[in-house]
């Protein structure tokens, strides 16, 4: 255990019930499904089901799973669909937001500019944090690089992928 960066209270939980554990280790909400069943939700240190909680980077693989979802049943016809498609407000900002496809956001390859700092509360990463209006600091998003050349991983990929998948829900609601 010496070799493993585990801090000291960790350690002491580990022969602690679950839920000391989860609360000692400053867990805000755990939830576990299987097979399309809650087994276990529990919120710990002062929140509950309506606490409005940011989900890091679990959203990025949620978010790519429900795009194939809705390619598979029809709700997207294609990964290659340029997002203006489905965006169409981006177009009037940018031209080139033609050229960014639903693939290109998945794969964190659309270009987008992206600052990630711990210092600066201008940057990305604190608006995204911070902000009560993800959706209109998404439409809002620059463009840096030419789609499909650079990898960044960015969360304004995930941000206008999920306002394409909430769109089309809408639509064939």
């Amino acid at each position: 255990l010496s070799q493993l960066s585990v801090s000291n209270t960790v350690l002491q939980m580990v022969d602690k019930p679950f839920e000391t554990f989860l609360e000692a280790t400053n867990t805000t909400a755990f939830i576990v499904l299987h097979e399309n069943e809650l087994l276990y939700e529990g919120y710990f240190n002062g929140t509950d089901r309506e606490t409005i909680q940011t989900s890091f980077s679990a959203a990025k693989s949620f978010i790519s799973t429900l795009v194939g979802i809705a390619l598979e049943e029809g709700f997207i016809d294609s990964l290659d669909d340029p997002i203006t498609d489905y965006l169409p407000e981006l177009l009037e900002r940018d031209p080139r937001f033609k050229e960014i496809t639903i693939r290109h956001l998945i794969t964190m390859t659309s270009g987008l500019r992206w600052e990630r700092s711990d210092s600066n509360p201008f940057s990305d990463d604190f608006v995204t944090y911070y902000s009560p209006d993800l959706r209109a600091i998404a439409l809002e998003s620059q463009i840096d690089e030419a789609a499909g050349r650079i990898f960044l991983y960015n969360d304004y990929n995930t941000l206008l992928a999920g306002m394409i998948l909430f769109l089309q829900q809408e639509a064939t609601s």
